[in-house]
């Protein structure tokens, strides 16, 4: 085999090589179009994620306002309650008190 036998075979061996790097960037390009494409998928889906989670804050948010409303409210009805029962027992024992000087005066009679 003379030089330009052998300068042949090599530059045919470095022309399959650069063929072989070139699919080889093709097939890297590709997966890298690929992989943008599904980042923008994700993007898209954290973006309605974060949409959504805000909603959920805002929906807690007036949760709360209407919890302590009702809370407020609840309470000061059992406050009222509670007075009323107070008032309640105090008149029962009035009535109580009154009814027994009944009994003793009815029977002194008797």
């Amino acid at each position: 085999m003379n030089n330009e036998e052998k300068i042949l075979s090599m530059l045919e061996a470095m022309q399959t090589s650069v063929e072989t790097l070139q699919a080889g960037q093709e097939t890297l390009q590709a997966n890298m179009e690929a992989l943008q494409t599904e980042q923008e998928k994700t993007n898209q889906r954290l973006d309605l994620i974060e949409d959504t989670l805000a909603d959920v804050r805002n929906r807690v948010g007036r949760v709360e306002h209407i919890v302590l409303k009702i809370e407020n409210d609840h309470g000061r009805q059992l406050a009222v309650l509670f007075d009323g029962y107070t008032q309640n027992t105090a008149q029962l024992e009035r009535i109580e008190t009154v009814l027994t000087r009944h009994e003793e005066v009815i029977l002194r009679r008797a």
